[in-house]
């Protein structure tokens, strides 16, 4: 197995103190977006604008939404994906509340936007960087991708978090294990 290519940021994400400090400093549309975005860890292109979830995505019954999974180099693909309960009635009643119809967007909002809200909110919490960068969207799904990773008990585990991140290469996904337990980098890398 190859070794494990360290994230380039050792500190590329949030604590969990700092994510409650930005989602008590927002409110309304730009607490639904960074809440989605901090528990579900996906992409911002596919949560907003066109190919943004939508409420007929969501499947509150099962606790799944379904996503348009956008990469830079592949073709625009759809998976359902299990996610937080909380995180789907929140976005229900987002919805609902703002009556968007079943097959609209319910973050009709520009990439420009979602970092412009992002940074206002770290500024209003005192959280201007994260790591070595200035806080923008991506920080929240790589504090998603830690906060689980650290959680990993077994290789299969690792395979999920690939499955849940969409990503087409788990070497992408092994970049969150450089930073968690000891234990759990000896275990990647046995034979």
């Amino acid at each position: 197995m190859k070794s494990i290519t360290p994230m380039k940021d050792p500190r590329g994400y949030l604590t969990d103190e700092e994510c409650l400090k930005i989602l008590g400093r927002v409110k309304g549309r730009d607490y639904v977006l960074i809440y989605t975005l901090l528990r579900t860890g996906r992409r911002v292109s596919e949560v907003i604008g066109n190919t943004g979830v939508r409420p007929i995505d969501i499947n509150e019954r099962d606790n799944i939404i379904r996503w348009r999974i956008l990469k830079k180099k592949d073709p625009i693909y759809e998976k359902v994906i299990p996610a937080d309960s909380h995180v789907v009635k929140t976005l229900i009643a987002w919805a609902k509340f703002i009556q968007i119809p079943e097959d609209r967007p319910i973050f009709n909002i520009t990439r420009q936007r979602v970092f412009q809200i992002v940074r206002a909110a770290g500024k209003k919490s005192g959280i201007e960087f994260v790591g070595e960068k200035k806080i923008h969207p991506h920080h929240f799904r790589h504090t998603f991708a830690m906060q689980k990773a650290k959680r990993l008990t077994d290789v299969g585990d690792l395979v999920m978090l690939r499955d849940l991140l969409c990503h087409s290469n788990i070497q992408h996904t092994t970049h969150y294990l450089s930073y968690t337990s000891e234990k759990m980098r000896r275990l990647v890398e046995s034979n």
